[in-house]
């Protein structure tokens, strides 16, 4: 203050005490100056209640640097002052300081708590990483804190807020998993929280991780619909395999796991789940026989035996229906998975021309093969002997030795294709030393190819034999 022009003692103070914090060395803006002018301004306040009053107007000192450095050293007198002058955010200060790597403890909330009085403090920026972090470390006030606050969004980023409180019971010790189920159950008390948003995304992803905990809580609200979006849930569940999930699931009346033309069961065939397998035909509802039996087309496929075993025992189920079990069992699954097959009285192996052999050679395995070839209604020597033909082609070279042995079959066929087409030595070996094969067909196209290729110890072999 000024008195006919004359300054005060006051005013002379002020601008003394400021000269001392603009001091010409602290003014250019580096990790030390910033320090030096912070205990400059706390030696200041301390001295009296006027200069405290007169150092707390000089606000324009102090900047968002100072306020992460008060968080980061979990002085909470100094965040309420920089927050009540207020100091102007830049960002989340909370996720911008070192505290956040550290366990949140009751210091960090009560600096939260202090934050949270800031005008321009957003509570959901960066997707809600405030009450995210909160859920993670099992810090129910905190979340409470957040809820509350008038500024918070749950619905940022697809609601994520409640998925992950849903997903934070993963891999959670009993007494971890006991607080983190504490929380979602606070979280759903919340009238903040709908647990159905996103067409019931929450059920959806906690039945598809096999969370049985989290799915019976979550089936408790009125709110949820396990029905949603044509019983997303129970197809996904018994696609994980969660035998307790898909229980709790099918006790539910809302809950019809025929949906989708029987998708549920052919999902678990399919990841070779057996229990669930079991628990879906208890149903009525199901049909296992859908789709043309592809329930058990996938399970042959993946090689179960016990999913092939519940399927076969079950009358609705046709394994002949056009040979596809079989076909595909021979093509992609185990040997003793075609055994299983060819036990069962509705199975005939020579379908389709004798495909299953076909098929069996083409992959090679030596088991199929031996298993095919003793059964009496399969011959080998269809469509001018493919069998051998593919089997050569592809270097099968167990096939190869097995299709030799049957009387049926003939290596020269197609003007010696066979031989022709083999690339693996041990084939052409196995070849040539059959007196019906000649290695000189089609102008000797055999060594051409070979040649061609770089297949010299091929040719070598050849040039042997002519």
């Amino acid at each position: 203050m000024t008195t006919n022009g004359i300054l005060s003692s006051h005013d002379i103070t002020r601008r003394i005490l400021r000269s001392v914090l603009e001091s010409r060395k602290q003014k250019r803006s580096t990790a030390g100056s910033r320090r030096v002018k912070r205990i400059r301004f706390g030696i200041l306040r301390s001295i009296c209640q006027l200069w405290r009053q007169m150092v707390d107007t000089f606000a324009d000192l102090l900047s968002y640097r100072d306020l992460l450095w008060a968080i980061d050293h979990r002085h909470v007198e100094s965040v309420r002052f920089l927050v009540n002058l207020p100091v102007k955010l830049r960002g989340n200060p909370l996720r911008e300081s070192q505290a956040y790597k550290r366990p949140w403890d009751l210091l960090t909330r009560d600096i939260l708590q202090a934050l949270l009085v800031h005008p321009d403090f957003v509570p959901s920026a960066g997707n809600n990483w405030a009450i995210t972090t909160a859920i993670e470390n099992l810090e129910p006030e905190i979340v409470k804190m957040l809820l509350d606050h008038p500024k918070i969004d749950v619905s940022a980023n697809n609601h994520w807020v409640i998925q992950y409180a849903c997903n934070n019971q993963l891999h959670r010790g009993t007494k971890a998993s006991e607080t983190a189920a504490s929380i979602l159950r606070m979280m759903l008390a919340h009238p903040r929280i709908d647990p159905s948003v996103c067409d019931n995304m929450a059920f959806k992803f906690a039945s598809e991780r096999g969370l049985t905990s989290v799915v019976e809580l979550l089936l408790s609200d009125p709110r949820v619909d396990p029905s949603a979006e044509d019983n997303t849930a129970i197809k996904r569940a018994c696609a994980t395999g969660n035998v307790e999930t898909v229980r709790l699931l099918l006790a539910d009346p809302r809950v019809d796991a025929s949906v989708g033309n029987n998708e549920a069961i052919r999902g678990a065939c399919h990841m070779r789940n057996a229990p669930v397998v079991k628990l879906l035909l208890a149903d009525s509802r199901v049909d296992p026989s859908d789709k043309d039996n592809e329930a058990l087309k996938y399970a042959c496929g993946s090689g179960n035996l016990d999913v092939i075993r519940l399927l076969l025992a079950d009358p609705r189920v046709d394994p002949s229906s056009d040979n596809n079990a079989l076909l595909r069992a021979t093509s992609e699954g185990d040997p003793n998975a075609v055994k299983l097959l060819l036990a069962h009285p509705l199975v005939d192996p020579s379908a389709r021309n004798n495909e299953a052999i076909r098929k069996a050679c083409e992959r090679g395995d030596p088991y199929t093969v031996k298993l095919l070839l003793a059964d009496s209604r399969v011959d080998p020597s269809v469509r001018n002997n493919e069998a051998i033909r593919k089997a050569c082609q592809r270097g099968r070279i167990n096939a190869v030795e097995l299709l030799l042995t049957d009387s049926r079959v003939d290596p020269s066929a197609k003007d010696n294709e066979a031989i022709r087409r083999a690339t693996d030595v041990e084939v052409i070996e196995l070849l040539l030393s059959d007196p019906r094969v000649d290695p000189s067909a089609q102008n000797n196209e055999v060594i051409r190819r070979a040649s061609k290729r770089g297949r010299t110890s091929a040719v070598e072999l050849l040039e042997e034999n002519k």
